[in-house]
């Protein structure tokens, strides 16, 4: 993967108008990874690499008593800004690892994961920003042999590498989270766990 940060922005720029088009995650799924995160009425939530708002239906339900989307790419925010006005929706583009916010009770990374060369500094970035007793919630709504099929193409190499089995991965993540949540099957690929 290279981290030629305007590279990523480049490629997701590029596929921001059809993404809702080409990305179709199943509903039953992401309603099944917010309902594992818990009850988020009246917390702060942030939605990392959030796209034109793939998640944000299924966490408005909760009532939060805010949003914030982020994204590197400003034509994915400015798609979510077309489909979504709620007061209590924020939506930033920037990269979230130079973005200054914290206190978030939920943070989210879902389907980005493998666009972050950095995994370290992902990781202590999240604890930072989290609330004490926040959780976070990295979900991937196919299995890992899918999205690792899906970042196998030349250019898709470029900006992203591919997903390692979840009980490798995690063990980053204990570092920071009390891990709670763990699957990597044909599904689903999801670490969780709350902020230690």
């Amino acid at each position: 993967m290279h981290n030629d940060t305007q590279e990523i922005i480049a490629y997701f720029d590029a596929l921001a108008p059809c993404w809702d088009e080409i990305s179709r995650p199943e509903p039953e799924k992401l309603a099944a990874i917010v309902c594992l995160a818990g009850t988020m009425q009246g917390k702060k939530i942030l939605d990392v690499a959030c796209g034109t708002g793939v998640l944000f239906p299924y966490l408005l339900k909760q009532e939060p008593a805010s949003l914030t989307g982020i994204d590197i790419s400003a034509e994915m925010i400015r798609q979510a800004a077309r489909k979504f006005s709620a007061p209590n929706i924020n939506l930033v583009a920037g990269d979230v690892l130079k973005w200054k916010d914290d206190g978030f009770d939920f943070i989210f990374l879902h389907n980005a994961y493998p666009h972050f060369a950095d995994k370290q500094k992902l990781a202590g970035w999240v604890w930072e920003h989290l609330a004490p007793g926040g959780r976070f919630m990295l979900a991937h709504s196919d299995g890992r042999a899918t999205i690792n099929s899906r970042h196998s193409g030349e250019k898709t190499r470029e900006v992203s590498q591919g997903l390692g089995p979840a009980t490798e991965e995690v063990a980053l993540w204990r570092e920071f989270l009390a891990v709670d949540i763990l699957a990597d099957t044909s599904e689903f690929y999801l670490i969780s766990g709350i902020k230690k």
